[in-house]
């Protein structure tokens, strides 16, 4: 199975993903915002990443970005969960390098579908 990165301010979100992510066998790293998730990857190990858009200290727009600037992180897989489900925002997402975004409405069916794409191909 796979290390996955969840970096999600709110603490019931983080938990209830890093659960069902663990039920599937995957092994999770949590952080509450951009900069703890920049930390965390400063150890290798993670296969893929999911992030909320707003968080303070450092939002996902500027994780994404850290990320594929960084080259040992640049070819990790990042899942974006948006609590807004505007076309704008998601393709913005999508420019800065989001590899899905996932509204946060249905995330359980959406996310356990993603993961496994994701980590197959």
């Amino acid at each position: 199975m796979a290390t996955i990165l969840v970096v999600e301010d709110t603490l019931l979100i983080r938990k209830l993903i890093a659960t069902l992510l663990g039920t599937q066998g995957h092994t999770v790293v949590e952080a509450g915002d951009g900069e703890e998730g920049l930390r965390a990857l400063s150890s290798p190990g993670a296969d893929l990443i999911i992030t909320d858009i707003s968080m303070p200290n450092m939002d996902g727009k500027q994780l994404i970005a850290a990320v594929r600037d960084n080259p040992t992180t640049q070819h990790l897989p990042v899942v974006v969960l948006s609590a807004d489900e505007g076309s704008e925002t998601k393709q913005q997402m999508l420019n800065l390098g989001a590899a899905l975004v996932i509204p946060k409405t249905g995330l359980h069916r959406e996310l356990v579908r993603c993961i496994s794409d994701l980590l197959v191909g």
